[in-house]
């Protein structure tokens, strides 16, 4: 059975890729300014008001986020879970600078289902053809939940 992989859940999954991406940038920038700060100080920790109300806005932004990012590992989780592998056909895809999205087709118990994803291009996004068969996650309780293996799982060995 194929995991959820931490790694390409946040490299494919463009919510997941945001909700990693705003606090870092945050952080980093609230350090850098912070050494800034402490340099200009001469070497005293002194921090401007703006160093430390971004410090202060990158802490909400992370309280924010990270439950964002186990929301969104618990729902493919439990997809994952509860699922069961069936074929998939790629029915569009398309992207916008480092956004995109992808349609796919897929039958489960004879009744033919179209979901769809918004992804983070990468190099394993970037792969993704229109028409091409691809390998889906579909969940039993609810089989308009779906989602393609290969962009969330490590890869199985063997």
């Amino acid at each position: 059975m194929p995991r959820l992989s931490i790694p390409r859940l946040i490299g494919s999954d463009y919510l997941a890729f945001s909700v990693v991406l705003y606090p870092l940038v945050l952080w980093a920038i609230c350090i850098i300014l912070g050494i800034l700060d402490v340099g200009r100080a001469g070497g005293s920790l002194e921090l401007s008001s703006i160093t430390v109300s971004l410090g202060y806005i990158a802490l909400v932004i992370t309280v924010i986020c990270l439950p964002l990012l186990g929301w969104r590992f618990y729902k493919l989780h439990s997809i994952l879970k509860d699922g069961v592998e069936v074929p998939g056909k790629i029915k569009a895809i398309s992207f916008t600078r480092d956004r995109g999205i992808v349609a796919y087709t897929y039958k489960y118990q004879g009744k033919t289902y179209q979901t769809r994803a918004t992804l983070h291009k990468t190099s394993l996004t970037r792969r993704l053809q229109p028409e091409a068969r691809t390998v889906l996650i579909v969940s039993k309780s609810d089989p308009r939940r779906a989602f393609i293996r290969d962009l969330y799982t490590t890869p199985s060995s063997g």
